[in-house]
C-alpha cells in the first residue's frame, strides 16, 4: 500500500501504526531537523513541498499540520508581508495562496530545504 495519500495532488504521510522501512526515521516535515513545531516553517515547509499548487487557508492549515486559528491569528499576514506567499486567485469566498518562488527568501529556503531532505 502506498505510503502517502493523495488529495487534490497533496502529498501527507498516511496515518499508519504499521511499520514501513521506507518511513522509519523520515520526518514529516523537513524543517522541523532546524524548527521543530514552528507553524510559520510548517507553513512554508508544506508549501515548498507543493510548490506548484494554490491552497485555501484550510488546505494549508490541515496539509501543515497547524491550526487555522493560528494561520488567522496573524502567521498568515505575516508570511504574506515578508513575501513568502502569494495569494493567486479566488474561487467563491475562497482566498488562494502559494509559496512565492520568485522571492530571493524563498529560494534560499527553497536550497536549505533541498540540503536537508539530502541528510
Amino acid at each position: 500500500m502506498d505510503a502517502y495519500v493523495q488529495k487534490r495532488n497533496i502529498y501527507k504521510p498516511a496515518q499508519t501504526n504499521s511499520i514501513m522501512p521506507e518511513l522509519i526515521g523520515k520526518q514529516k516535515f523537513v524543517f522541523d531537523r532546524i524548527a521543530k513545531g514552528n507553524p510559520a516553517m510548517r507553513v512554508i515547509d508544506f508549501l515548498i513541498q507543493n510548490k506548484d499548487s494554490d491552497f485555501t487557508i484550510t488546505e494549508i492549515a490541515d496539509g501543515a499540520d497547524v491550526a487555522r486559528t493560528t494561520l488567522w491569528s496573524g502567521l498568515l499576514n505575516f508570511i504574506l508581508d515578508e513575501g513568502l506567499i502569494i495569494k493567486t486567485r479566488e474561487v467563491g469566498n475562497a482566498k488562494l495562496y502559494k509559496i512565492n518562488q520568485d522571492d530571493e527568501k524563498v529560494k534560499t529556503l527553497i536550497k536549505l530545504h533541498k540540503n536537508l531532505e539530502k541528510e
